[in-house]
């Protein structure tokens, strides 16, 4: 991993070590959306009367999280990821919800998928078979307000745009740059997920289908859209090429593979390429 020098890491953290820089923090956070803030006026949305201790612990606040302006304090990035970070919910009660039933079927043994959400993730799988459609971070304080449905759906965008993310080469954690590359079947630690997009920054490692992976591709769009399907309909395990992928392995090494949707008598074949890259499409009609 490309980390940080960890005495760095743990000033920037020993900066918000006191309850008071914290509501300075999420007070200029409120107050900075109608541009810089006073001195006076800060001191006075937070609270505090003691001029010598708000002064102190702002700036002890100053240059990494805050700036001075001429018109006063304003936030800096790094504050603004602290305080989103503070309203994700992390830091407070973790809640648990599920198993819910989801009312879709697993394509591999026909029981219906379900969701949990423990130790702060979001979990969608088959009691039964054990397949997993769904396994990723879900900050907390997007699941105390949702129900049961819209905790799904939300589960559902939000891993789809991690994945969009790094299929565009993207690393949805640390913004690096991420290396996609096909991965043979002996090799994937789970059954069906062949692509692997990997930072080598963070080193994160996000895995998925073929189909999961192929989801947005302008191909598969149209020939979905063609069948009276729209990729925007349905959360993606609910595509069956999804979950229980058509997949051929056209080459051992290097990894090529096929991917095959069929709808209503026609089917549309997809190549794809070690790095990820689609080589060739086709649709063809019955048997030819």
């Amino acid at each position: 991993m490309d980390a940080p020098d960890p005495e760095v890491v743990a000033d920037a953290f020993d900066l918000l070590s006191d309850p008071l820089r914290v509501r300075i923090l999420t007070t200029l956070w409120e107050e900075d959306r109608r541009g810089p803030t006073s001195y006076s006026d800060l001191q006075d949305a937070v609270g505090v009367r003691d001029s010598g201790r708000f002064n102190y612990h702002l700036s002890q606040l100053t240059d990494r999280y805050l700036r001075k302006t001429d018109e006063g304090y304003a936030m800096r990035p790094a504050g603004v990821q602290v305080v989103d970070l503070l309203a994700s919910g992390v830091f407070g009660e973790i809640p648990e919800r599920g198993p819910v039933d989801l009312e879709t079927t697993c394509p591999r043994c026909s029981a219906d998928l379900e969701l949990e959400y423990r130790d702060g993730e979001t979990v969608v799988e088959c009691p039964d078979c054990e397949l997993i459609a769904c396994w990723l971070l879900f900050p907390p304080a997007g699941v105390r307000d949702r129900d049961d449905e819209s905790l799904a759906w939300g589960a559902h965008v939000r891993s789809r745009e991690y994945n969009r993310m790094a299929n565009a080469g993207l690393c949805p954690f640390c913004s690096r740059e991420i290396a996609i590359e096909l991965v043979h079947p002996d090799e994937v630690p789970l059954d069906g997920h062949h692509v692997l997009k990997r930072c080598a920054g963070c080193e994160a490692r996000l895995w998925s289908s073929l189909g999961s992976y192929l989801l947005d591709h302008p191909a598969v769009v149209a020939f979905l859209w063609d069948h009276g399907e729209s990729v925007d309909d349905h959360p993606y395990w609910a595509f069956d090429f999804v979950m229980d992928p058509a997949v051929e392995l056209l080459s051992e090494d290097p990894v090529h593979y096929r991917q095959t949707i069929e709808r209503d008598g026609e089917r549309l074949e997809v190549e794809v390429a070690p790095d990820g890259e689609v080589v060739t499409t086709r649709r063809v009609r019955g048997d030819a």
